[in-house]
C-alpha cells in the first residue's frame, strides 16, 4: 500500500501524532469502462466501473465524481440498457453500454478484484 517515513532529526514521540512522520501511498492508475451511474445526490454521481478480462467485462467497483462536467451530461443523454454490462455487478443503477472510459487512481485491489479507495481523474 505504501511506506511510512520519519524525519531522522526529530525525536520519536510515544502515543502522539507528529508532523515528523510522512505516509507515502503507492497509487495505481488505470483506465476503466463506465457501465452505468447512480444519480441520487444533487452534486455528485457514482460511476459503475468495469474492465475487460479474457473477452468479458468484469465489475471492479464504483467511483464518485462531480456533476459539474461534460461527462455527466453525456451519460444522461446516452441510451439506457436494462441490465449491468459487467459480470458480477451487485449494483442497482442506471446502466449504459460501456463505450466511455475514464482514468482512475486507486490504492490496491481487494480479494474480489474491486478497487480500493478509487479516485476519478479524467474522462478519456
Amino acid at each position: 500500500e505504501g511506506i511510512v517515513a520519519k524525519n531522522i532529526h526529530e525525536p520519536y514521540q510515544i502515543n502522539q501524532r507528529s508532523s515528523s512522520w510522512l505516509k507515502i501511498k503507492n497509487w495505481h492508475e488505470e483506465d476503466f469502462f463506465i457501465g452505468g451511474y447512480i444519480d441520487e445526490n444533487p452534486y455528485i454521481i457514482s460511476l459503475i466501473l468495469g474492465e475487460k478480462e479474457k473477452n468479458e467485462l468484469i465489475y471492479v467497483g464504483k467511483v464518485i465524481t462531480s456533476k459539474n462536467n461534460k461527462l455527466y451530461q453525456t451519460l444522461k443523454n446516452t441510451s439506457q440498457i436494462k441490465k449491468c454490462p459487467f459480470q458480477n455487478c451487485p449494483i442497482n443503477a442506471t446502466f449504459i453500454k460501456p463505450k466511455y472510459k475514464c482514468q482512475i487512481m486507486y490504492l490496491e485491489r481487494t480479494k474480489n478484484n474491486h478497487l480500493r479507495q478509487p479516485i476519478f481523474k479524467k474522462t478519456l
